[in-house]
C-alpha cells in the first residue's frame, strides 16, 4: 500500500512547482536590469512560493490532487515553451512579434528586443495553455458522459 506523502512534503513540493511555474514571467520580464529590480523579482518569487507552498499545506486529497496537477502541467508548458522556442524556425517567429510591449512602453534597441522575446514567450505558453485546457476539458466530459 502506498504512504501519502507529508503534508510538509507535500507543501515543499508544492513550493518548487510554484516557483519553477512563476519565476519565468518575473525574470524574462523586459525591465531595466538593476538592484531594485532583481531584489524585488526574487522577492516575488519566494512570496508566490511561500503563498502556494501554505495553501498546499492546508489542502488534503482530491483538492491537493488538483493543485499538482495544475502545477505539473504549468512546469510542463514552461518546458514545453522552451523546446518551441528553440525548434521553430525564426520566420515563424517573427510573425508573433507584433510589438506590442515595446511600443507600450517606449522601448528600443536591446530592451525593445527582449520586450518582443518575451512577447513571444507568452504566446507560445498561453497557446499551449490553451490547447492543454482544451485536452483536459474534453477528458472530462467524455470521462462524465461514460459515467
Amino acid at each position: 500500500m502506498r504512504k501519502p506523502n507529508s503534508p510538509v512534503t507535500s507543501s515543499l513540493l508544492a513550493g518548487v512547482l510554484a516557483l519553477f511555474d512563476v519565476a519565468p514571467f518575473i525574470l524574462l520580464l523586459p525591465a531595466p536590469r538593476e538592484d531594485l529590480y532583481t531584489g524585488g523579482g526574487l522577492i516575488l518569487l519566494l512570496l508566490c512560493s511561500i503563498a502556494i507552498a501554505s495553501r498546499a499545506n492546508k489542502l488534503r486529497g482530491k483538492q491537493l490532487r488538483i493543485l499538482f496537477a495544475v502545477l505539473s502541467g504549468a512546469a510542463a508548458i514552461n518546458v514545453l515553451t522552451t523546446v518551441l522556442l528553440r525548434s521553430l524556425p525564426s520566420p515563424l517567429l517573427d510573425h508573433l512579434v507584433l510589438g506590442v510591449l515595446g511600443a507600450q512602453f517606449g522601448l528600443d534597441g536591446e530592451s525593445a528586443y527582449d520586450a518582443a522575446s518575451y512577447e513571444v514567450w507568452c504566446k507560445i505558453w498561453l497557446g499551449l495553455a490553451l490547447v492543454a485546457g482544451v485536452i483536459v476539458s474534453m477528458a472530462h466530459r467524455v470521462l462524465h458522459a461514460k459515467a
